[in-house]
């Protein structure tokens, strides 16, 4: 499995986009290896993080699933004030706890059959 992770991040906090960096290399390193489903094979997640203003603009979008490539997408909405207020490290564990959460969120549903979503968010959970 190849994770593609990135952020939209408002520009009061744009010098944390790295942290999403963080995380694929963290899922990369140890999960390149695994493989929960036949056709896919990679996951494209962004994280989006924005003020108040800009919300109405920064829906996060369903899961998707590519025809054309083996992968899938769906996105994450961060509670702005919530990371703002959090320090360094804490914001690294919003980002991870709720890329944990929504992910159990977007397997819960039925839309990818015969992906072994127990081992997935296991080994998710592990890594993060």
């Amino acid at each position: 499995m190849i994770f593609s992770i990135g952020a939209q991040f408002s520009r009061e906090i744009s010098a944390y986009v790295y942290l999403a960096s963080t995380i694929e290399q963290l899922l990369n390193d140890a999960l390149v290896d695994k493989s929960y489903h036949t056709r896919i094979q990679k996951i494209y997640c962004s994280f989006l993080c924005v003020s108040k203003d800009f919300e109405p603009f920064f829906v996060p979008r369903p899961l998707r699933i590519y025809r054309k490539e083996d992968a899938i997408e769906y996105e994450i909405k961060i509670d702005f004030n919530t990371f703002v207020n959090a320090n360094e490290d804490d914001k690294l564990e919003i980002l991870k706890n709720a890329f944990i959460e929504r992910t159990n969120e977007v397997f819960a549903g039925n839309k990818l059959k015969d992906f072994n979503k127990i081992d997935y968010l296991e080994n998710i959970k592990n890594v993060l």
